[in-house]
């Protein structure tokens, strides 16, 4: 049962944490919802809802959500009082399979959009890599590193990055504060279309061949 709750309270903080603010050197910033609520799909009433879960339920106890009730136990005739307690709810899942599906489409429709949105937003940072090369080698945050690749080769097999951009900094902790493991995430978007490309290495020309799926 704990583990149930610790997965739908995962769900849920993991789900609220962008649209949440968070302190950064330009100030507080949340990822804008305005444009998932155009989406076909996207559940309003879930989403406020969530959010509320979050705030008021799971990160923090809000007194007027959480119903409790407080006894006092006695025997005899004398009410001895033997024992006091308290009662309170505790969220510990999803119950209704309508529910839990709701929560499936939404997160699904989010999950879509977020990730056009992101493949535009690289697209236009690639566009404008090429329009203005210098003004982007000034201020992406990795040097350049230049890796060999094969004539002929499938995009899924293509070499991931080299040097700095293989490592991303962990988060700084106190000592003793800082015994955590890390995964590092990666999205990455394809720039071409699947073909043959004539390109010259150190001025030789050749033919590459890419199979994008």
């Amino acid at each position: 049962m704990h583990s149930l709750a610790g997965l739908h309270a995962a769900s849920v903080v993991a789900y609220a944490r962008p649209f949440t603010a968070a302190f950064t050197k330009e100030g507080k910033l949340k990822y804008p919802v305005s444009a998932l609520r155009k989406t076909p799909g996207f559940d309003h009433e879930l989403h406020s809802h969530l959010l509320d879960l979050r705030n008021k339920l799971i990160a923090h106890g809000d007194y007027d959500l959480l119903p409790s009730t407080m006894y006092l136990q006695t025997v005899g005739d004398e009410k001895l009082p033997v024992a006091m307690g308290v009662d309170v709810k505790y969220i510990v899942g999803i119950e209704a399979r309508p529910l839990a599906e709701r929560y499936q489409a939404h997160f699904w429709t989010c999950l879509t959009m977020i990730e056009e949105m992101l493949n535009r937003d690289l697209r236009e940072i690639a566009a404008r890599a090429q329009t203005h090369p210098e003004e982007f080698h000034a201020t992406h945050n990795i040097p350049v590193a230049i890796l060999e690749v094969k004539p002929t080769i499938e995009l899924a097999d293509f070499p991931g990055p080299i040097g700095a951009a293989v490592d991303v900094d962990e988060p700084t902790f106190p000592v003793g504060l800082s015994g955590y493991k890390y995964l590092t995430v990666r999205h990455e978007l394809a720039l071409i279309e699947r073909g043959t490309y004539s390109i010259h290495d150190r001025g030789i020309p050749m033919e590459i061949t890419f199979e994008v799926n």
